[in-house]
Order: C-alpha cells, then sequence, then structure tokens
C-alpha cells in the first residue's frame, strides 16, 4: 500500500526540473521505482539507482525496455550514503515522515557518504510537502492541510514542515543546504 500511495506525480519531476547536465541519479528512499522509471523513459541519456528498504526491492521490478539504465538496491538511509558518483541525490516525499531528529540524522548520513571525491556539483532535489503560510489559501485547503500534519503528529510524531521549518531543517543539518 505505502508503494502504492508513494508513486504518482512523476510528471512534476519529469518536466519540472532540468536534467540536462545530469549523468546519474540516486532515488533515496525511492520504493518501488515508479518515479525513476518515469525519468528514465523522458531522459535516455542517465543512469538511475533507486535505493529502498529490501522487503521493497525485493517486490519491486524494473521494466524490461529500462534494465540497462535503473538498477535497484537496498539501502538504510540512515547509514552512510554508499554512492558517492550520482549527480543529482532524489529525496521524494521521504523527509516528512520523520520527525527533525531522524530527518537530520537521515541528511547528516546521505551528506557523509558524498564526500568531495570529485569536482562535479552534487546536487540534492528534494520534493516534499511545504505548508503555505496561513491566510494564503482558502480556509477549507488550510483546515485540510492542517489537520493533515495535527493527525502526523499525533499518529508518527511528524509533522508537515512549512518553509521556514524547511530551511531551518537544512540548516542544522548542514548549513551548505540553505
Amino acid at each position: 500500500m505505502f508503494e502504492e500511495a508513494s508513486s504518482g506525480g512523476e510528471e512534476t519531476l519529469v518536466e519540472g526540473y532540468d536534467w540536462q547536465d545530469v549523468r546519474r541519479v540516486v532515488d533515496v528512499g525511492g520504493s518501488d521505482g515508479a518515479v525513476v522509471n518515469a525519468l528514465a523513459r523522458a531522459y535516455r541519456n542517465l543512469d538511475y539507482l533507486v535505493q529502498s528498504l529490501p522487503q521493497t526491492i525485493e517486490n519491486a521490478t524494473v521494466p524490461q525496455e529500462l534494465s540497462d539504465r535503473v538498477e535497484l538496491v537496498t539501502h538504510d538511509m540512515f547509514q552512510e550514503q554508499t554512492i558517492s558518483d550520482a549527480d543529482v541525490y532524489l529525496i521524494r516525499f521521504v523527509l516528512h515522515d520523520w520527525s527533525d531528529k531522524y530527518a537530520v540524522k537521515f541528511l547528516y548520513a546521505l551528506i557523509l557518504g558524498l564526500g568531495t571525491r570529485d569536482e562535479r556539483n552534487k546536487r540534492i532535489l528534494i520534493k516534499d510537502t511545504c505548508l503555505p503560510d496561513c491566510g494564503t489559501m482558502s480556509l477549507f485547503d488550510q483546515r485540510f492541510l492542517r489537520a493533515t500534519s495535527l493527525t502526523m503528529r499525533e499518529i508518527q510524531n511528524v509533522k508537515e514542515r512549512n518553509a521556514q521549518e524547511w530551511r531551518d531543517l537544512m540548516r542544522f543539518a548542514d548549513p551548505r543546504l540553505v
């Protein structure tokens, strides 16, 4: 069920980011690889790696036509990142599932593994929920989003973050992220 919920919306990444200078993408916490599969169909010149939990990777499949460019590997995102040669590290709807403490731990493990082994400009691309400021949307939509955040806090001890909370989280993990 989680894999189904975490797929969808791939078109915003396919069309909403300039992939021209990218050679390799690592989708950290990439679930079943749906996003990477969509990217691989659109950008045939890139190599892709999906990192997820063992049980997720065991149940995921790469379409035959993409198997020469898409790889599925297990990875514990709280351990040091093992792939240091990618241009983009994609984190899609992962951080909102974790409290600030664990989100920072994850980001630190990712950054630690990137190292400085080459001169390329490595990027961390985060796609996640960002709560708008109060009063910037309809009351109905605002209540729905805030209720969702409260529900997440009650069930998982996590929350949806607004723009300032995202900046604070990034700054705390590593000031270079802001």
